[in-house]
């Protein structure tokens, strides 16, 4: 039977944040069908689309711990952490799995007055000391977007 290789987060994915987008509406319409999706979920919508497909999205400020995967083009908000995952190597329904498990952890490490706060750069992604994930059989790790 093949081993699942173990790696960091950040060799299989890369964290960005959402951001604001300039048009917003409450529904879907013919120009403004992508949606925005922020910590908490769904949360309107805009013209057009900042990411493909399988990108997870989670809290930043306010809203922690609940991980989205994105199931079509969409546009995370400015309050949403984005996790980029190298398709080739890691599904994202399974990250998110993976992730699920730990992202109190993340919640737990908020530096926020009044809303919690996490970012890209804390511990969660670093190499030496961050989360680490099992890559399917026959994959090395390495980022390369699919």
């Amino acid at each position: 039977m093949a081993e699942w290789p173990e790696t960091s987060l950040a060799e299989v994915a890369r964290i960005t944040s959402g951001k604001r987008p300039n048009i917003v509406s409450n529904t879907p319409s013919a120009s403004c069908s992508v949606p925005i999706i922020g910590g908490g979920g769904p949360s309107g919508f805009t013209d057009a689309a900042l990411f493909d497909p399988g990108v997870l999205i989670t809290g930043r400020v306010g809203t922690l711990g609940k991980l989205f995967v994105a199931s079509e083009p969409c546009w995370p908000s400015d309050n949403a952490l984005v996790v980029r995952p190298n398709q080739d190597c890691i599904y994202p329904h399974y990250l998110r799995y993976a992730l699920q498990n730990v992202i109190g952890e993340a919640a737990g490490m908020n530096r926020g007055a009044a809303n919690p706060l996490i970012t890209q750069k804390d511990r969660l992604l670093d190499a030496a000391n961050g989360f680490r994930v099992a890559l399917r059989p026959g994959c090395t790790a390495g980022w390369s977007p699919s």
